[in-house]
């Protein structure tokens, strides 16, 4: 799944102990948390493979509220309007237009297929819910 179908395609792998390998997915933790019995430290690390390209907001959102394991694409140069967008660690908000360009040039599945095909892997680390998720990857 991509976007809110990543985040359904989570919960619902979650729930049925399946696995899932999304795009660009929500915070999953919350909704474990506060709509199922399912307790998100148990999920196993590659049972849920979330996808991101280093830039798309929703990695910023979701980071530290995934479960699983999250792979992420460093891309070079970054998209139009993300370096602004996230200029001074400033939390991504769609409503400010260099957020709303790097949001159209990150998250947009098109973009994830040309990360697919273009053969380069993710770096991968297990997710971690809460606030110490870390943010290092290996």
């Amino acid at each position: 799944g991509h976007s809110l179908g990543a985040q359904l395609a989570e919960v619902l792998a979650a729930i049925h102990h399946a696995r899932a390998l999304t795009f660009s997915a929500p915070s999953v933790s919350p909704v474990l948390r506060n709509r199922t019995i399912v307790d998100p430290t148990l999920v196993g690390t590659w049972s849920e493979v979330a996808l991101y390209n280093e830039w798309d907001p929703l990695l910023w959102e979701a980071r530290g509220n995934l479960v699983g394991a999250e792979c992420v694409w460093g891309v070079t140069p970054p998209p139009f309007g993300c370096q602004t967008c996230y200029a001074g660690g400033r939390r991504p908000d769609i409503s400010r237009p260099a957020c709303a360009a790097c949001f159209a040039q990150t998250h947009v599945y098109k973009h994830y297929f040309g990360l697919v095909k273009s053969g380069r892997r993710p770096a991968c680390r297990p997710a971690a819910s809460g606030p110490t998720a870390a943010t290092v990857y290996v």
